[in-house]
């Protein structure tokens, strides 16, 4: 918060993570912007685009092809879509359709050495989701094992 003063982020602190947040326009798109430090070094950045919107599935598509695009100029993003009923998985022009529908979740992720990064769009049961994750590698991983902790009970 100290390297933006113009700009008014809310804080939340619990145990030694620390998470500012603040609203602003990415690739033209209404963005909540997330920053997560842990023992005050950054180690991942959330944009959650447009949650309030009302836009069909074929602008969200239009928003996530245009952020994948901004991705892909300085990431080898490897799509991998998740397809609940392929009905219009071959037929492009429906995808927005699809998406609107529930068929489809789009999903793309780059993974180096020390970066993970995951751009994704689902929509479940008329909730829409469309996020970018910037994380350590290490935070990363130890998220999703945290995760599937949780999950095994």
């Amino acid at each position: 918060t100290e390297k933006y003063p113009d700009v008014e982020f809310e804080v939340a602190d619990e145990d030694n993570v620390q998470v500012a947040m603040h609203s602003s326009l990415v690739s033209g798109i209404e963005t909540i912007i997330s920053y997560v430090f842990e023992d005050k070094k950054f180690v991942s950045g959330l944009y959650l685009f447009d949650a309030e919107s009302s836009k069909d599935g074929d602008e969200r598509l239009k928003d996530y092809k245009n952020v994948s695009e901004k991705l892909n100029e300085k990431y080898e993003m490897e799509e991998e879509h998740t397809w609940h009923k392929t009905s219009w998985k071959d037929s492009p022009n429906y995808h927005g359709h699809a998406f609107d529908m529930g068929d489809v979740d789009f999903l793309e992720r780059y993974k180096s050495e020390d970066v993970v990064i995951v751009h994704s769009m689902e929509n479940n049961n008329g909730t829409i989701i469309h996020l970018v994750n910037y994380s350590t590698r290490e935070f990363a991983e130890k998220t999703v094992a945290e995760l599937e902790a949780e999950n095994e009970f």
